[in-house]
Formats: structure tokens, sequence, C-alpha cells
């Protein structure tokens, strides 16, 4: 007699960090140490040592090639649209000004740049 098993199609976890042995938190710090400070892998596995979190720098590696672009994809939505920002639009125009004394004063204006 044959019994008819009925599989679940396989779903993606709810976290992508589920399976994994360390904490999420440690993982994010990993990558984001690796990706902003433009460290080598076993620079990242010292300091995590240092902080007693005991890891091979392939590891680091591993995290780094699938975590990457999820933590992309998160930072994507937190960038602002152009032009609701002023930093980096911002024109620094200095004005002398020679007064009968002969003092220089100077003056700052900033200006949009459109």
């Amino acid at each position: 007699m044959l019994r008819s098993s009925r599989h679940r199609p396989w779903s993606p976890p709810k976290s992508a960090f589920t399976g994994f042995r360390f904490p999420a938190e440690v993982i994010v710090v990993a990558v984001r140490w690796y990706l902003r400070y433009n460290l080598f892998y076993r620079d990242v596995e010292e300091v995590l040592a240092e902080r007693g979190v005991e890891i091979d720098h392939v590891t680091v590696f591993r995290w780094v090639q699938r975590f990457t672009p999820l933590l992309a994809d998160a930072a994507r939505f937190a960038r602002h649209a152009p032009g609701d920002r002023w930093n980096g639009a911002v024109r620094r125009s200095r004005r002398t000004r020679v007064s009968r004394e002969g003092i220089a004063t100077l003056g700052v204006a900033l200006r949009r740049l459109a």
C-alpha cells in the first residue's frame, strides 16, 4: 500500500537571518563594517574577536556575499528624493567689502543652485 505524501512547497524563511548561528545584529554589524570602512575580512574578524565574537574570516565573506543586496535594498528606501534637501546643493559665495578704514570684512551668502 503506497501512501501519497503531500509536500508543502518550500517558502523562504520569514527572516533572512533565520537559521544562522549568530544573531542578526552581529551579522549586520560585520557586513556594515566591511562595507563602510573598507576593511579586510580578517580585520572584521579581529574587531569582532575583540568584542567576544569568535568567527572565521570566511564566515564574514559569506555574510557579505549574502546580505549586501538585502542591506542595499533596505537602505534604498531611506534615501531622500532629489531636491528635498539643501545638502550638496548649496554654493557658498564670499563677498569681500573694504571699509574706509581699510578693514576687509567677509560675508558668506548661501544660494541654492537651480
